[in-house]
């Protein structure tokens, strides 16, 4: 199978996405890759360089995506800017994996350092208006969102909510309802009305 450039790079980031949805990601290798899409292993050293270079591709990948998400959802304010968050996660699980597994990673790698920071940006500036609201401390809006949300994502993308039976006890099922009632707690944000998605 003959590849332009761009297609190899497009189509091993899907490929990534499919081996780690289904086998994690310990199970991409190069050779794994190159023989999936029919060229030699030394095909991506051009694109990627290393198994890191991959990882660390798709890792930018995600954070790219997940900037548009908090960006769109930051119009709506803070609280959203975490659903958004949690959504994110549970729509796209092997990035989500992937993005904060740092031993995966080539943490040099420019575009993923770009990425990263782009989503760093949104979650400031959607922190900044619950931080003059509750006390002068932006950073601390920051991580306290950042952690609560990604808290919760992780736990749902491990499963730990659903062996531990949480739903019986919060009366909730559906992770994104649960990261808008668990939001609407951090520094008491306003619930927002019903039917809001």
């Amino acid at each position: 199978m003959n590849y332009h450039h761009g297609d190899l790079r497009a189509e091993t980031l899907t490929l990534v996405d499919r081996i780690v949805r289904k086998q994690g990601p310990e199970a991409v290798t190069l050779r794994a890759l190159g023989a999936e899409l029919g060229v030699s292993h030394g095909s991506f050293r051009h694109h990627f360089g290393t198994r890191a270079g991959v990882l660390s591709a798709f890792a930018a990948q995600g954070y790219g995506w997940l900037a548009e998400h908090l960006d769109a959802a930051q119009v709506d304010g803070y609280l959203e800017t975490g659903v958004a968050y949690v959504r994110f996660a549970t729509d796209h699980p092997a990035h989500f994996q992937v993005m904060f597994n740092p031993d995966l990673l080539d943490p040099t790698d420019a575009e993923l350092i770009e990425q990263r920071s782009r989503c760093l940006a949104t979650l400031v500036r959607s922190a900044q208006e619950v931080s003059a609201r509750a006390r002068p401390d932006m950073a601390a809006a920051v991580l306290a969102g950042w952690s609560l949300m990604h808290g919760l994502a992780t736990l749902h993308d491990t499963g730990v909510l659903d062996q531990a039976h949480l739903a019986d006890l919060v009366g909730e099922s559906d992770v994104i309802e649960l990261a808008r009632r668990v939001g609407s707690m951090l520094f008491g944000s306003p619930t927002p009305p019903e039917g809001t998605s």
